[in-house]
């Protein structure tokens, strides 16, 4: 138990010594005295029984009594606490107003919150302790006060052990992988020392935990975090040799089947303090992680680093006095769907020792304030490990509920995984997999490409990166985002692809898109549709989120000086077709003048409109007619006249 119980019990120990009563058998004095010698001793098992025999033929016997619940208390039999200090007051006796503040601290760990406020506040009332004691009385006051409230109206959730996964050590900080293929986590090992485990999901369900081969070491090594492609790990590790402090965050890479020798990250990530927790965001494009360096609110602070153009990371930035507070914030997690981030912390209000909380972007991109994920995730234990799967909908957790609820003597005191389905209230928007291949369009070649994801309707960039050695390049997206797809590569034409999140079925977790590039020598005279360029209705006024695919138009001239480019227009068939003219017209030259007005020469560019005369669809259904309303561009050759 913490040191703060024990203290307390000696409290109320000494306040029995000096109201021993006289008026008993020198026999039972002598008696108590050899309890509370074995109580100070060290031997509360002992001394429970001492006082239990002494109670037996005397229950009157105040001071024993008093001393029986502190016992009890230490050794954590809180409900034997709440029965003696309750039967302690009932004698008729003048009883210490402490006895109060302790009833309250065993009834808040029996769930009895109204009962434990009620103690807490007449202890706050009557006594004239000013000091530490009244101190924790308050904060205690204040847990319980929030339990109660949370309890009243607590979230309909099971928990369910993850067997699979648990054994009769310490498993804990579960990292799933953005697919949500695969699990990494934290276990203690025989030697208690940390290691990290991997395991994938089949059809039938987890397989056996292996350890991380080439990773794990006689010190610690937990908190693991995954990259959305599976190919970077980055974990704490503590003690080693080429640390800058007693934990620091170290980074592999999978090659060739197998995990890299990790390499510290450094300064400015790493520093002479603690550093850990590590959870990354933005499609590995940050990284957030726990640390006490200089710099933060108290405690632990939740920081927040960049990817740097050049491939390394920024100074760490706090996220500021809404997240952290004087207390510890620990334990990051960034959901896939990049709008809400999830912590741990003992310096909100809470539960009890730690709690999770959830805070959500708000409409100016700053995190909100933190909310409570209240019971019964969150008990009046430690909760600090919390990890959300790509639907939104499922949750893993760590927690040592099953040693706190008392189940059988032979559980021990540590840590197993939990799933959870979230219910209404904790649940958060989806997130999809997005999987893109590239190749060459004709020999089926793999090419290293860049790939680029805009949110359209958040007019933000999601992803920048570039394909690994089998042409594929692994993200994960908002699901419900309508997202433009960009891929680049020297020597072929431009592709763009769209895709609607609100097409893409409930139940999907992984979307593919294969892009196959044509080289340029193979493009002249060839027409390319810019998937991702919108109009106003019925006119020739661009829409702001057409910006990425024009801008990509432009970078693809930028980066090709001597290319010519006709912009065709087309339209469906609403309409007449001499408006249908005009207006396809109009609209190839409206991305004309874009271009030009970004410094294109003009003698590069062609407009034409095609009307709807080119048709790509039937033109019987809203999915066809939204096919045939496009903007192409064509490769001219260079002596091509018009």
């Amino acid at each position: 138990m913490p040191n703060i119980v024990l203290a307390l019990s000696i409290v109320l120990v000494l306040y029995g010594n000096a109201c021993a009563q006289e008026h008993l058998p020198a026999r039972v004095v002598k008696k108590y005295r050899s309890g509370m010698s074995l109580y100070r001793s060290g031997q509360p098992e002992r001394a429970r029984a001492t006082f239990e025999k002494i109670l037996k033929d005397h229950p009157d016997y105040a001071d024993a009594r008093l001393q029986l619940g502190s016992v009890c208390f230490d050794l954590e039999d809180y409900a034997c606490a709440e029965t003696q200090f309750l039967l302690r007051l009932q004698l008729p006796d003048h009883s210490p107003v402490k006895i109060h503040y302790t009833l309250g601290l065993a009834q808040y760990r029996l769930g009895k919150f109204a009962l434990g406020r009620s103690n807490v506040e007449r202890f706050l009332t009557y006594s004239r302790d000013s000091g530490e004691l009244r101190q924790k009385a308050e904060a205690l006051l204040a847990k319980l006060q929030f339990a109660e409230k949370a309890a009243a109206g607590q979230h309909d959730v099971q928990l369910h052990e993850l067997t699979a996964l648990n054994t009769d050590r310490s498993e804990y900080l579960p990292c799933v992988r953005p697919d949500g293929k695969a699990v990494y986590f934290t276990r203690r090992s025989p030697r208690g020392d940390e290691d990290l485990y991997f395991s994938e999901r089949t059809a039938t369900g987890w397989t056996v935990p292996v350890p991380l081969s080439g990773i794990n070491t006689p010190q610690n090594e937990g908190a693991p975090a995954i990259s959305p492609d599976g190919k970077t790990l980055v974990f704490t590790s503590c003690d080693r040799q080429n640390g800058l402090g007693g934990c620091d965050l170290y980074r592999s890479i999978f090659r060739e089947g197998e995990w890299s020798v990790p390499v510290n990250m450094g300064s400015p990530v790493n520093t002479p303090a603690y550093e850990s927790h590590p959870c990354f965001a933005e499609n590995g494009n940050a990284l957030y992680f726990a640390s006490n360096r200089k710099g933060g609110r108290g405690g632990s602070d939740l920081w927040m680093t960049r990817l740097q153009p050049n491939g390394t990371w920024g100074n760490p930035k706090n996220l500021g006095d809404r997240i952290n507070t004087s207390g510890n914030e620990v334990c990051p997690f960034a959901h896939a769907n990049g709008a809400a981030l999830h912590f741990a912390s003992d310096g909100h209000p809470g539960m009890g020792g730690k709690d999770l909380f959830i805070t959500r972007l708000d409409a100016s991109g700053d995190w909100g304030v933190p909310e409570n994920l209240s019971m019964p995730v969150n008990t009046i234990g430690d909760e600090s490990s919390w990890t959300v799967f790509p639907d939104g909908l499922t949750a893993w957790m760590a927690s040592d509920r099953k040693y706190l609820a008392g189940q059988a003597s032979s559980v021990h005191p540590n840590l197993d995984l939990f799933a959870l389905e979230l219910p209404e209230g904790l649940r958060i928007d989806p997130s999809c997999y997005l999987q893109v291949k590239v190749l060459d369009r004709f020999t089926r070649k793999v090419l290293a490409a860049e790939v680029r994801l805009f949110d359209l309707n958040a007019g933000q960039l999601l992803f920048a990166g570039e394909t690994d050695a089998e042409g594929v390049a692994k993200l994960a997206f908002p699901k419900h985002a309508d997202c433009a797809l960009h891929v680049y590569q020297k020597g072929y034409a431009l592709f763009t692809e769209k895709f609607r999140g609100s097409e893409i079925p409930d139940t999907a977790i992984l979307f593919e898109v294969l892009a196959l590039l044509t080289p340029e020598r193979e493009s002249a005279s060839e027409a390319f549709v810019l998937h991702n360029i919108f109009f106003a209705s019925g006119s020739d006024s661009l829409r702001g989120e057409s910006t990425f695919e024009l801008d990509a138009l432009l970078r693809f001239l930028t980066e090709h000086p001597s290319a010519r480019v006709r912009i065709e227009g087309h339209t469906d068939d609403v309409g007449s077709e001499a408006d249908n003219q005009t207006l396809s017209e109009k609209r190839a030259q409206a991305v004309v003048r874009y271009l030009v007005n970004k410094g294109v020469r003009p003698e590069r560019l062609e407009a034409r409109g095609y009307g709807e005369s080119r048709p790509v669809a039937p033109n019987d259904d809203p999915v066809g007619r939204s096919a045939n309303r496009r903007i192409c561009f064509t490769l001219l050759d260079r002596h091509e006249k018009e």
